[in-house]
């Protein structure tokens, strides 16, 4: 009975990822409003890939335990706003430019389908590439697999369960592409 406990126990603490632990308690104190440049350097101290210039308004909610720092990556000039939920079971991968607005939530993980018993079966993560230039409004969620290529705008609100090609105004629930914006 002792083993299995200590078994289970230190199957919980496998999956933490300490650096993120570090991070969270380091950060708790400073209110989103302040240290922007603080909260980005420690993130990139503890092994964050982050681009010159990007910034993070608040700390993300990270999900995928020890392989967030690896599945994460933001290029230059970048900005993640307040309350995001960012899964990393799979790849996240930001490009330059790419201003994600509060509240957006990046899922990465996906399930195979189950018996009637456990319909969520077996975790098959699959990555989220948002390219350069691209805005994500304010409460809009983007799904497992799905490619968002350069200088797109997703409204808010959005659930973007595809791939867009470059320049495309998407919306909706699930999103469409509702026209194509200037190349400018």
């Amino acid at each position: 009975m002792t083993n299995k406990i200590s078994q289970k126990i230190s199957n919980e603490f496998f999956s933490i990822s300490y650096r993120l632990l570090l991070l969270k308690i380091l950060l708790a104190p400073i209110p989103h409003e302040f240290g922007v440049r603080i909260r980005t350097l420690l993130m990139r101290l503890l092994g964050f890939r982050i681009g010159r210039g990007t910034v993070f308004i608040g700390l993300p909610t990270f999900l995928g335990g020890r392989q967030v720092i690896r599945n994460f990556k933001i290029g230059s000039l970048g900005l993640i706003n307040v309350q995001c939920l960012i899964d990393c079971s799979g790849p996240v991968i930001l490009g330059d430019n790419v201003y994600i607005g509060p509240r957006v939530q990046l899922i990465t993980g996906d399930h195979e389908i189950g018996t009637k018993g456990r319909r969520a079966s077996h975790l098959r993560p699959k990555p989220i590439r948002i390219h350069s230039g691209t805005w994500v409004g304010s409460g809009a969620i983007i799904l497992p697999g799905v490619t968002i290529r350069e200088g797109c705008i997703i409204a808010a609100g959005a659930v973007v369960t595809k791939d867009f090609p470059p320049n495309q105004l998407i919306a909706g629930i699930p999103a469409k592409s509702i026209r194509e914006l200037s190349d400018e």
